[in-house]
């Protein structure tokens, strides 16, 4: 074997694909050929918590101008409640080759850098954006640019946006993954329009990659749009389904999604007052490769439909059924290890309360309960 400092640069790739992040900052130390291929590694994903380390990094960019540096750099996560236009637009002109960009703290980010930021960084296929005062415009600009590439989008309570957000993004063909979470769409329009809604569903209903769906509007009354989506089969290849608030589904609707939609891993069906155990049954039966199940806040599910669902679905690894009213009394034979617990279910404020459940919690060789919950379990019966 050679000596080290006579590597050739596709063996050092090799060898640091097999390093940690940490250690690959000791890597730079070994000579200048290994420094050479860890510098872009370094890059290649950066975590700026902060305005000041945002400042840095665009000045160490901006005086490198002339090396790779900032091609180097795939994907990007800022959390820094000061980030405005100016200082996006500063940094992302310098990373023209991103592919994933994550705004945690977007409260000053608005239509004047989003529309341009396409411009700097055409590559895209991943945006998250928290807060932002962007409007359609924004969403507009995106289609134009990233219409052909962006895979996955996520808009976390960005609430200067209304249904027309849903109208773009027919134009988005490469779309998998869509979280709208807490975007309230202009709710006056939202609370006199059930058309509006219907037509938003029908234009969900129209991208046919999707793989991902969340949508979670807690204070909406979006019932029109629950009914819309579950009237025909929409996405042939979805695995990932969590929609909150259910208040206005129906175990009939419900079970119509679930029929349609084989292939679901991970269904989530928060705030369902009129979801029964018929739609856990629904969930045996047709859907074999279910992982995790979201019942949080779903009160007509019974203990013996949680029992049966996780009996049943080999491949379940989680049930979420916080504020369900199921408690640790309904599961004697289930070994304490395989349950999280919690308190203050509705009303009963100081009661222990299952808020969930592993797989192979029914495949026997429980130890049951320990005294203290024991004593705890007591004051619920």
């Amino acid at each position: 074997m050679g000596h080290i400092d006579h590597f050739p640069s596709e063996v050092i790739s090799l060898i640091l694909n097999h390093v940690d992040r940490k250690s690959l900052h000791a890597c730079t130390l070994i000579n200048k050929s290994f420094s050479s291929e860890v510098i872009p590694l370094l890059w290649r994903h950066l975590d700026i918590n902060s305005n000041d380390v945002l400042a840095s990094i665009t000045t160490i960019l901006e005086e490198a101008s002339g090396s790779l540096m900032g091609e180097s750099v795939r994907s990007v996560i800022i959390a820094s409640k000061l980030l405005s236009d100016d200082d996006l637009l500063s940094f992302v002109k310098h990373v023209p080759l991103l592919n994933s960009l994550t705004l945690r703290e977007a409260s000053n980010i608005t239509d004047e850098s989003i529309v341009r930021v396409p411009l700097y960084v055409p590559h895209l296929t991943h945006l998250s954006l928290r807060s932002a005062h962007i409007t359609q415009l924004s969403m507009e600009a995106m289609a134009r640019h990233w219409q052909h590439q962006l895979g996955s989008l996520e808009l976390i309570a960005c609430n200067d946006l209304n249904y027309n957000l849903y109208a773009s993004l027919l134009q988005y063909t490469a779309l998998k993954e869509l979280n709208i979470i807490q975007c309230y769409l202009d709710e006056t329009v939202e609370r006199t329009c059930d058309t509006i809604q219907e037509a938003a569903a029908w234009n969900v209903m129209a991208l046919p990659h999707l793989t991902h769906l969340f949508i979670r509007q807690y204070k909406a009354n979006y019932a029109p749009f629950l009914a819309a989506l579950c009237t025909a089969p929409a996405w042939p290849r979805l695995t990932h389904l969590d929609l909150e608030p259910c208040y206005a589904m129906t175990d009939a609707m419900a079970i119509a999604l679930i029929q349609s939609h084989p292939n679901l891993t991970s269904l989530s069906l928060v705030d369902g007052p009129q979801l029964t155990d018929k739609t856990l049954d629904a969930i045996v039966k047709y859907l074999p490769n279910i992982i995790e199940v979201g019942l949080c806040g779903d009160p007509g599910i019974t203990p013996d439909g949680l029992r049966r669902l996780v009996k049943t679905c080999r491949r379940l690894e989680y049930v979420d059924c916080t504020e369900c009213k199921i408690y640790p009394h309904h599961f004697p034979d289930v070994d304490r290890n395989f349950m999280e617990f919690d308190t203050g279910c509705g009303t009963d404020n100081y009661s222990w309360y299952v808020s969930a459940l592993y797989g192979g919690a029914f495949d026997g060789g429980a130890r049951g309960l320990d005294d203290n919950m024991i004593k705890a379990v007591s004051k619920t019966t």
